[in-house]
């Protein structure tokens, strides 16, 4: 008779521990998918602003070379007009991902 009650007990408590175990699973891959997530989005930000600054980066690089024939080069303001045209890409490429809302 004890044997009986030991062994329900015994039953009810493995149940109980498989039901936990179940829902500690299902909140491992909650959380997994959480964390993948989250990472999606920082490494979308990081290539949104390396495909924003890239161009730029090249646009600055054929400007710096020391060519005989640079356009702009010679004139007096000169870094602000090259500055500007950076800036007013930089904006409308920005502008561009924030309307495809991509950020």
């Amino acid at each position: 008779m004890y044997l009986d009650d030991i062994i329900v007990d015994h039953l009810r408590l493995t149940d109980q521990i498989e039901d936990y175990h179940e829902a500690l699973e299902d909140f491992e891959d909650t959380n997994n998918q959480l964390i993948s997530i989250k990472n999606t989005e920082v490494t979308k930000t990081f290539t949104i602003l390396a495909f924003l600054t890239f161009p730029m980066m090249l646009f600055a690089a054929l400007f710096s070379m020391n060519a005989k024939d640079t356009p702009l080069v010679d004139l007096r303001y000169s870094f602000w007009i090259i500055f500007g045209i950076m800036a007013v890409a930089m904006a409308g490429m920005f502008a561009y991902f924030k309307k495809k809302e991509w950020l």
